[in-house]
């Protein structure tokens, strides 16, 4: 399993779709695979249950996959909780697709209200202070790849060259 990492609207999602056809995988997201297991949408848990029970969903998600190749799209949060990155690295090599703030405010700007972090006055405060406290965690990611507005195939393959 190659889990990709890093904040949200970095392209784990899309580049980890398009990584999984190249290398003919398995595809999962693990925010579709906890709405599915919870039977509600990212949005609604944390405004149930809150963000500590959402992380728990995390790892329990994170313990349930199927074993072999495949590709994960991991939330922007789950690599930063500290018992949950032994159990990612333990699937197989894990990626961080690094995006500058530059890039990463105008494509969280179209759908911040639908990302629970975001959902709030001082959003673009709240992404500076996510990346200063997120980005030393994701260094410790076995590959580093930039993401920026290119193809997210061309992302997929600079991926599929760096796991060679």
């Amino acid at each position: 399993m190659i889990s990709l990492v890093g904040m949200m609207g970095a392209g784990k999602t899309t580049v980890g779709r398009c990584l999984a056809a190249r290398l003919d995988v398995s595809f999962y997201d693990l925010d579709r695979l906890i709405e599915h297991s919870v039977g509600h949408r990212v949005q609604r848990i944390f405004d149930l249950f809150g963000e500590e029970t959402f992380r728990k969903h995390e790892t329990r998600a994170i313990t349930d996959l199927p074993k072999g190749d495949g590709v994960l799209a991991l939330g922007g949060g789950a690599y930063i909780r500290e018992s949950n990155r032994p159990l990612i690295h333990s699937l197989g090599p894990v990626v961080w697709i690094r995006v500058s703030r530059e890039i990463l405010l105008p494509r969280l700007e179209r759908n911040r209200m639908k990302r629970p972090l975001l959902a709030q006055e001082d959003w673009k405060e709240k992404v500076d202070e996510l990346m200063a406290k997120r980005e030393p965690v994701y260094a410790g990611a076995d590959i580093i790849v930039e993401g920026g507005d290119e193809d997210p195939d061309e992302v997929a393959a600079r991926i599929q060259e760096a796991l060679k």
